[in-house]
């Protein structure tokens, strides 16, 4: 059969297919693979890939938080507003309702003046407590003393007739200092809305550096994060700031007294300590604990970053002059032309030196040092 008979067989045979197609149902057609350009005749939408469908999902995931927060952050300021207007008009036993920002609960509150004996700082709270003293809140406690307690703090009750700071711990601690009562807005506030309204107070005082640090720690032993790269990771926290934090949450105690708050220390002050620390540790811990002996005893030194860096560097600089002197190399002259040298190393190792010594001379010395001081002699 030549090629032309064959095509025009095969067309009829088609032809004959269509035609008695016709009384078939719809639904026995076989309907054509799908594919991006056939889904897009049809008006379908196309089939994605596994890994555009997870991007597709994350985007959507992502818009819709990005929407969420944004409804929050709105949420707060209007919140914010509302206690500020409040702040203003504060007075012992009046009572208002404010709207939640997370729970979106309507909690009413009291403005009553409580006896600082009942009143616990909450634990969503990250301003460290006890590095709370009277040169710490020396921006307020004045104020507070002569005119006082302008601005109610928030506080919610607990059992046993006690309460729950949640914002105001600064103010707490002066009322405390001056045995007066604590000026609060008191209401039955959701856990949900607690952190919130935590940081409150730290839009006027913000957290230090080191307060900051300190609860990335307490996240990551909370088990929130896993270690303080996942952390930076989710919080965008570039990985020489995370460094630093890192840093100072490991400080000691005694290098953040020192100051006259934590709030004025930068970030780079853990790098600094442990710095000085190499070249003279002794030195500056002695420096360091007469400094916050002064503080303790509410001396009138100066113990702002200034001036507590420049008295840590001032004792480290005369470690360094002293154990320069002391480093200083001796040379022994011996018989017959021969000498060696004693050095002491920055890290305090002798280093002997022979000159002019031969190999079974130096060989000698070595077995004399062996025999002298072994273990087993």
């Amino acid at each position: 059969m030549s090629k032309s008979a064959k095509k025009k067989a095969l067309a009829e045979e088609l032809f004959a297919d269509v035609i008695a197609s016709d009384d078939k149902p719809a639904s026995s057609f076989k309907q054509p693979a799908s594919s991006p350009t056939v889904d897009a005749a049809r008006g379908k939408p196309p089939v994605l890939g596994t890994v555009q469908r997870l991007e597709a999902e994350n985007k959507e995931l992502s818009d819709r938080m990005k929407k969420k927060d944004e409804l929050h952050s709105r949420q707060v300021r209007q919140l914010l507003d509302d206690l500020e207007t409040r702040d203003r008009a504060a007075a012992e036993g009046s009572t208002f309702e404010l709207t939640m920002p997370r729970s979106g609960r309507k909690v009413a509150f009291s403005i009553l003046n409580i006896s600082t004996d009942l009143i616990d700082v909450s634990k969503s709270n990250y301003r460290i407590q006890t590095f709370l003293d009277e040169i710490s809140i020396s921006d307020i406690h004045p104020s507070i003393r002569e005119n006082g307690q302008q601005r109610p703090g928030i506080v919610r009750p607990t059992s046993d007739g006690r309460f729950e700071l949640v914002d105001g711990s600064r103010r707490l601690f002066s009322a405390k200092l001056l045995s007066r009562d604590f000026l609060a807005m008191v209401g039955d506030i959701p856990n949900s809305d607690i952190a919130d309204l935590s940081d409150i107070e730290n839009l006027s005082k913000p957290l230090s550096y080191y307060e900051k640090a300190m609860s990335y720690r307490e996240q990551i032993l909370q088990g929130d994060y896993k270690n303080w790269t996942q952390l930076s990771r989710s919080l965008n926290i570039s990985e020489t700031q995370i460094r630093r934090y890192r840093s100072l949450s490991e400080l000691d105690d005694l290098f953040v007294r020192i100051l006259r708050s934590p709030s004025d220390m930068p970030l780079t002050y853990g790098d600094v300590i442990n710095d000085l620390e190499k070249k003279a540790k002794e030195q500056v811990r002695a420096c360091a604990v007469k400094l916050l002996e002064s503080r303790s005893a509410n001396s009138s030194d100066n113990h702002d970053y200034p001036a507590v860096i420049a008295a840590l560097r001032e004792s480290s600089k005369k470690q360094s002059v002293s154990a320069n002197t002391l480093r200083k190399p001796i040379v022994y002259p011996c018989a017959d032309g021969l000498q060696f040298k004693h050095s002491v190393s920055n890290r305090g190792a002798s280093k002997l030196e022979f000159q002019g010594f031969s190999d079974d001379q130096v060989a000698g010395i070595i077995d004399y040092i062996t025999r002298k001081y072994s273990a087993k002699s």
